[in-house]
């Protein structure tokens, strides 16, 4: 590791990755009272693709443990609902072969942010290595179906943890 980064990790009190190139993955805000907190997975190698609902399997885990929750029914309920959260996944165009976005880096969402979007689009390009990618204008956010709440596992996430 060179001199330049040891200090500025030491400037930023925390380490960073060398390795700035791309990155895949998804991500999930979790309502973790009193605040929301973003949780993000980016895959360590191109071919990897970790469903919402696997990931959803041990973040639940999480949810559970944060709010104390013992009873395995509501468990149960809580590791099915796991399009109850906002949620998204950042690809390369190329891997999913959408020529329309040739070249270029998508970060699907499903518009239902819980704080500010245009602050929160900026954290994830930053987390997902896009930054200078966004300077040249090769990150697109797009809003889809797909990455949607579903008010159905929302309404039972909130039945078992409250209103986010």
């Amino acid at each position: 590791m060179n001199d330049f980064i040891k200090k500025l990790e030491k400037t930023l009190g925390r380490k960073i990755s060398e390795d700035r190139r791309p990155k895949s993955g998804i991500w999930y805000y979790l309502w973790l009272d009193p605040k929301w907190e973003l949780w993000t997975y980016t895959y360590t190698n191109p071919d990897e693709n970790i469903a919402h609902y696997e990931a959803w399997q041990v973040i639940s885990d999480k949810i559970a443990a944060h709010y104390k929750i013992t009873n395995e029914e509501q468990i149960e309920k809580l590791k099915e609902a796991y399009l109850g959260m906002p949620r998204g996944r950042i690809e390369s165009a190329d891997s999913l072969g959408l020529d329309v976005h040739k070249g270029k880096w998508i970060l699907f969402h499903g518009n239902d942010f819980p704080l500010p979007q245009t602050a929160e689009i900026k954290k994830l390009i930053g987390i997902f290595d896009l930054t200078g990618l966004a300077l040249a204008g090769r990150v697109e956010a797009v809003e889809v179906d797909h990455e949607k709440m579903d008010p159905t596992h929302q309404e039972i996430v909130t039945s078992i943890i409250g209103n986010m």
